[in-house]
């Protein structure tokens, strides 16, 4: 389906769409099926541009447009033309209408390729291993650690701590609590 072939009224619920979803949501959902991201999203705003250039002709109001425009802001679309080199400035790869959400798993997606790329290198190679800094081996593995514990919801910290406390059957509850918390703050301070 292009918008060629999109009803007024399929244009009007289309741009009414970009309310609440981004524009690539928003063509999908009207059931257009292009070869890329990219031309999908040119064919959602030619419809947008439509509808903007005639509001009266789709029923739509100058408030409901304003919303429209509004959603769109604060939906951080960002426009990448002149970041450098780190990114492809072709206009096939679609990046200038990402959000920064989908822009940041993007980039870690492609960050820990790269991280992988580079630690399969080391592993085969036992002079570029021994020319790596321990230090930073030990970070990487640390912080690679860190993220699948996060990832899978579990503790990236475990601490242990034994403790005899006299009498803590007259405590209340609320003063145990506080009692180990403040042995907690004493043992990470060591």
């Amino acid at each position: 389906m292009s918008t060629n072939t999109l009803t007024t009224k399929q244009k009007t619920e289309l741009v009414k769409d970009l309310i609440k979803l981004s524009k690539y949501q928003a063509g999908i959902k009207i059931g257009f099926q292009y070869k890329n991201k990219r031309s999908l999203l040119s064919a959602v705003d030619r419809a947008l541009n439509e509808v903007k250039s005639d509001p009266k002709k789709f029923g739509i109001s100058q408030e409901v447009l304003e919303m429209i425009n509004k959603s769109l802001k604060e939906r951080n679309v960002v426009k990448v033309s002149k970041i450098g080199q780190q990114l492809p400035e072709s206009p096939e790869d679609g990046l200038e209408d990402l959000t920064i959400k989908e822009l940041a798993q993007l980039g870690t997606h492609k960050a820990f390729v790269l991280l992988n790329k580079k630690l399969n290198i080391l592993l085969k190679s036992k002079s570029k291993l021994a020319k790596e800094s321990l230090t930073s081996l030990a970070k990487t593995m640390g912080i690679l650690f860190d993220k699948r514990q996060i990832s899978k919801g579990e503790a990236t910290e475990f601490i242990a701590m034994q403790a005899r406390i006299e009498n803590i059957e007259e405590l209340s509850n609320a003063e145990k609590l506080t009692l180990l918390l403040n042995r907690r703050e004493q043992n990470i301070g060591k």
